[in-house]
């Protein structure tokens, strides 16, 4: 039994330039191995000792467990000889392609944009601080025929680096799962440009930004508040000069709906009191544009609730908040609408899913939603979407092409779908600088049992002057436009 075992054990080649990585990278390599029974092998392109530099002796300690020395020879077994395993390279153009004429001619993948993030010293932080943070490039990874199938946006430059560490390793996770274990990567590649910055101004805005918004969050202590404009407004440029909504109510709020029904509009919104989310309604008059009297909380258990998206099935009303706290996805019905909720089904449980949109489109339920599969993954990358006849009864089936976006840039649901033109849209959103920095509006062109597809079209966002940030969600009742912000 034990040599069947043997047998069937899993085996990969990682190609790197010298057996000095980063501990980051080597931490994740090893957990990998040991999580999944997999046996890795090491290719070394050099086997020459790398110098220590004197001044990464007295490097920063906080960044030198991040960035300094680890030998991986000591953890995996160097390879001497011609092994059959798929090859996954961390390593240059030149040394690709030796190795793709004289190891490997058929399973074979690099990095070729990102490989040097693996380095460790000096080298190292720089391609790292470069490739993730400064000019947000992605991690594109190729086969041995040059042609690229993951195309990853993932770091979020205003994080520390510990966690975007663990946006990387769950990155890499991803593609090994895919060499090894046929696992689906979803919808990685991006096929559309996306709104960009002069590169020099970027590597330059970064440590600004930073030092900017921890003064700011010392100082001012910005909060979150909800904001409107008209449809015409909205859409007649990319730039929002949203008006302040008055919330008569003290602590932050976020996450506006927009209800309509039997001609009074609702507003139901996060209500963040004392860093935790409730969630609250409130009456809003449309003429006049403001709030009529105080909110009334609508739901408090205890964790945080965020998100209250209702939906209106068979002239019963139902809502989805998010409950990713509490490891569950769970359908709420109106007893009395609007200010009386009770639990109805418990879709999800033990798994944290982000900001659950469902939409009715052609007869079916679509249901959107982010996951975070592991602790050290992002909740703004992996868009997941299910479909099913009934909502409220059915399994939720889980389409093939999970996760249907893999884009930090565009994956985290921003609001309800909605038609423009005759033209589908999904609202994302762009937490690659802060989180919920922009809105993306992503066209679906696309959307069966068995296909997604959509097409990045434009973003809204504050201009650079205001003083409001983080524009996240966005709620569209006739020509009415909600969204929050902070300031």
């Amino acid at each position: 039994m034990e040599k069947a075992a043997t047998k069937m054990q899993k085996k990969i080649v990682i190609a790197l330039e010298n057996a000095s990585v980063a501990p980051w990278f080597a931490t994740a390599l090893k957990l990998y191995a040991r999580n999944k029974g997999v046996k890795i092998f090491l290719l070394l392109m050099s086997r020459k000792q790398r110098r220590i530099a004197w001044v990464e002796k007295y490097f920063f300690r906080r960044v030198f467990k991040i960035f300094g020395h680890e030998n991986l020879a000591a953890s995996f077994e160097v390879l001497e000889q011609k092994v059959d395993a798929p090859l996954f390279g961390f390593v240059s153009v030149r040394s690709q392609n030796f190795l793709m004429s004289t190891v490997c001619q058929q399973k074979c993948f690099f990095v070729a944009k990102g490989s040097l993030f693996t380095s460790s010293g000096i080298r190292g932080f720089w391609h790292y601080i470069v490739q993730f943070f400064s000019f947000g490039r992605p991690m594109v990874v190729e086969d041995v025929e040059k042609k690229c199938f993951y195309h990853a946006w993932f770091q979020t430059r205003a994080f520390k680096f510990e966690r975007n560490d663990g946006y990387l390793r769950f990155n890499i996770e991803k593609v090994l799962d895919y060499i090894l274990f046929d696992k689906p990567l979803g919808y990685p590649v991006s096929k559309h440009k996306f709104p960009e910055m002069n590169l020099l101004k970027k590597f330059l805005a970064y440590p600004f930004w930073e030092f900017y918004h921890k003064v700011r969050g010392r100082l001012w202590k910005p909060r979150w508040h909800l904001v409107q404009t008209t449809s015409d407004a909205f859409w007649s440029k990319k730039r929002l000069h949203g008006k302040y909504l008055d919330s008569h109510s003290d602590g932050g709020w976020a996450d506006p709906f927009l209800v309509a029904n039997e001609g009074q509009i609702y507003l139901f919104a996060e209500h963040i009191v004392k860093g935790k989310g409730q969630l609250a309604v409130s009456r809003y008059n449309a003429d006049k544009h403001e709030i009529e009297g105080a909110p009334v909380t609508i739901l408090n258990s205890g964790s945080h609730l965020s998100y209250p998206f209702v939906f209106k099935v068979r002239d019963e009303w139902y809502m989805l908040p998010e409950s990713s706290d509490a490891r569950e996805v769970v359908i709420y019905k109106a007893a009395d609408f609007p200010y009386q909720w009770e639990r109805f089904r418990q879709v999800f449980n033990y798994d944290q899913w982000v900001d659950t949109t469902p939409f009715y489109y052609k007869g079916k339920w679509w249901i959107f939603s982010v996951q975070k599969p592991v602790n050290y993954a992002s909740t703004y990358q992996e868009l997941h979407l299910f479909y099913c006849d009934d909502i409220l009864h059915d399994p939720w089936i889980a389409h093939p092409q999970n996760p249907v976006v893999s884009d930090n840039r565009r994956a985290r649901m921003a609001g309800s779908l909605f038609f423009r033109n005759g033209k589908l849209f999904r609202p994302g959103q762009n937490c690659s600088r802060i989180y919920g920095g922009r809105v993306g509006l992503c066209e679906v062109t696309k959307m069966s049992e068995t296909e997604y597809e959509e097409v990045f079209r434009d973003e809204i966002y504050f201009p650079w002057y205001s003083r409001k940030t983080s524009f996240h969600t966005l709620s569209i009742v006739d020509d009415l436009v909600m969204g929050d912000c902070k300031f």
